[in-house]
């Protein structure tokens, strides 16, 4: 299985033993600045070996130690000329070695992750990220990570502060994008929708163009969240906690009996039981103090859930 480092904060929610899923913002802390000064290490000097005359084609060499190609992009800076910039949007259609997909994926991440806070390639970021997201030629973890990076780069955790797009169209084209791979039923039994939901869950606070990405996405969640539709446990579960974290209202009622039903997939009630707290509403008290007072496997979410709902 290959190596995955999940860019985003994702937290796990962990109720009795079973796992719900939860998006936390990118700790701004994390981001670097536009703008801020930063101190300016040569490549040939960070992987201390003779490169060629562009070091950025040295990032696809299969055969440099993985090391040196991830101390290399994080050489990646804002001062980066066209000819860099080209070297760089270039290397994330790179195929790497039959045997050196691990180490690639983890060069490719930092690639993203280094042009996303620096700025780099502004105007050719978010367009070189959808073609992968929509190329199902590219595998599923490196999808992943362009979902990831792309949703941070169209609503970063701090606008004023970080680099971002500021293109209104490619803006709305970038959710289109994600949104479009979460209802993609060739991708149902992949990684690729619960990760495309998690941070379109997390930006839309922050985004209010979001909004008509979930407008599209309604007739999926349906049968999703209902269990109309046959998808993996966890992109079901990615799709209830969702629409909770978002204030979805219209799926409260089939959430309540998810939460309520003793025969379901236990995993499903125990998201639709901690969805019930994000919902917060006073319908629930008696089912939750119930519930949390009962014991048993379910007892901690419904503790949680119901610590949630404002005060009578």
């Amino acid at each position: 299985m290959p190596r995955r480092t999940n860019i985003l904060a994702s937290a796990l929610l962990v109720v009795a033993g079973s796992v719900v899923w939860f998006l936390r913002g990118g700790d701004p802390r994390d981001e670097v600045a536009s703008g801020e000064p930063l101190p300016h290490v040569s490549p040939r000097d960070r992987a201390g070996k003779e490169l060629p005359d562009n070091p950025w084609n040295a990032l696809t060499r299969d055969t440099l130690p993985v090391h040196d190609r991830l101390e290399i992009a994080r050489s990646i800076s804002p001062t980066l000329g066209d000819d860099d910039i080209a070297s760089l949007i270039s290397a994330l259609s790179h195929t790497p070695r039959i045997g050196g997909e691990d180490d690639w994926y983890l060069v490719l991440n930092e690639i993203m992750e280094q042009m996303r806070r620096h700025g780099v390639g502004a105007d050719q970021y978010a367009e070189a990220l959808g073609t992968i997201i929509m190329d199902p030629d590219r595998p599923e973890v490196v999808r992943d990570y362009a979902i990831q990076h792309l949703a941070l780069w169209i609503a970063p955790a701090d606008r004023e502060r970080f680099p971002h797009e500021t293109d209104e169209e490619t803006v709305r084209s970038s959710l289109a994008h994600i949104a479009s791979v979460i209802c993609d039923h060739s991708l149902t039994s992949t990684s690729i929708p619960g990760t495309a939901l998690l941070p379109l869950t997390d930006i839309t606070p922050r985004l209010p163009a979001a909004e008509a990405a979930w407008e599209d996405l309604t007739p999926y969640l349906d049968g999703v969240i209902s269990g109309s539709a046959t998808v993996p446990s966890s992109t079901r579960i990615s799709a209830i906690q969702a629409v909770a974290r978002t204030a979805q209202h219209r799926y409260l009622p089939v959430i309540r009996t998810l939460a309520e039903e003793e025969s379901g997939d236990p995993s499903v009630r125990l998201s639709s039981i901690a969805s019930l707290g994000l919902f917060a509403n006073q319908e629930d008290r008696q089912f939750l103090e119930t519930l949390a007072g009962a014991g048993g496997r379910y007892s901690y979410a419904a503790r949680s859930a119901f610590n949630r709902l404002p005060l009578e």
